[in-house]
């Protein structure tokens, strides 16, 4: 795993989207001896990088770091943008969350905001 967070570090300062996300789930994952502890900012601006290049799975991920507000502020306009980047793609973790998203919707701001302070 050492070797492999080492790659992907090169790679990614490279600008390579598909190293900059394994590079940001190695941090946010905390594996490696490289990253032996979670580093949730350095796993969203990796995410960020690689999503900004259209990856799905960065877009994703930073979505869902976004929506639980680890690693980057809580912004549901995030969230959503991140999660409807993804789907587009045909990314189906993103589309399931934003599916569960619209139930929460439909139950009312109170319940999403009860989902909000759950994930703090």
């Amino acid at each position: 795993m050492v070797e492999a967070a080492r790659l992907y570090g090169q790679v990614a300062e490279q600008g390579r989207a598909v190293a900059q996300n394994m590079l940001g789930m190695f941090y946010m994952l905390g594996c490696g001896e490289l990253h032996s502890n979670q580093d949730l900012d350095a796993a969203a601006r990796l995410f960020r990088l690689a999503a900004d290049q259209g990856d799905a799975d960065a877009q994703y991920l930073l979505g869902f770091l976004c929506e639980c507000g680890k690693g980057t502020t809580w912004d549901m306009v995030e969230v959503l943008r991140w999660y409807q980047a993804a789907a587009a793609q045909h990314g189906k973790g993103a589309s399931w969350a934003l599916a569960q998203l619209d139930v929460l919707y439909e139950k009312g701001m109170r319940e999403v905001a009860r989902y909000a302070a759950a994930s703090d």
